[in-house]
């Protein structure tokens, strides 16, 4: 308790003489400084950009997985060499998707650090 009460009376006088002195202290609120910039804005617009180009690429690698498992379905059981093309069409179509997905998701990682160092 002593404890608490010299530190609290430190706090109390360094306050006081700093108000003698006249001195301010000021807050900033740097996210909404940051936030706020035009460069920001203009990064941000770039980042979404790039990002929806990547989504419509992945929409469509998942519409041909889609199409080709249907296609696989439909098939009659009678032609196995074809089913298992298929598969094997499938299958690389699925590492294609995997792989663009990771790869794409690490640029715009890199891309966003990139703007961000010329925003600050």
């Amino acid at each position: 308790m002593k404890r608490f009460l010299v530190v609290f009376l430190g706090v109390l006088s360094l306050g006081v003489a700093v108000n003698a002195w006249g001195l301010k202290i000021g807050y900033v609120d740097i996210h909404q400084v940051f936030d706020q910039c035009p460069y920001t804005e203009e990064a941000t617009e770039t980042l979404n950009r790039e990002m929806e180009e990547r989504n419509v690429k992945i929409r469509t690698y998942q519409k041909e997985i889609e199409k080709l498992k249907e296609e696989l379905k439909e098939m009659p059981e009678l032609i196995e060499g074809k089913i298992k093309r298929q598969k094997d069409i499938i299958s690389k179509k699925e590492d294609e998707l995997k792989k663009f997905a990771e790869e794409s998701g690490k640029r715009l990682i890199q891309r966003e650090q990139e703007l961000t160092l010329e925003i600050t």
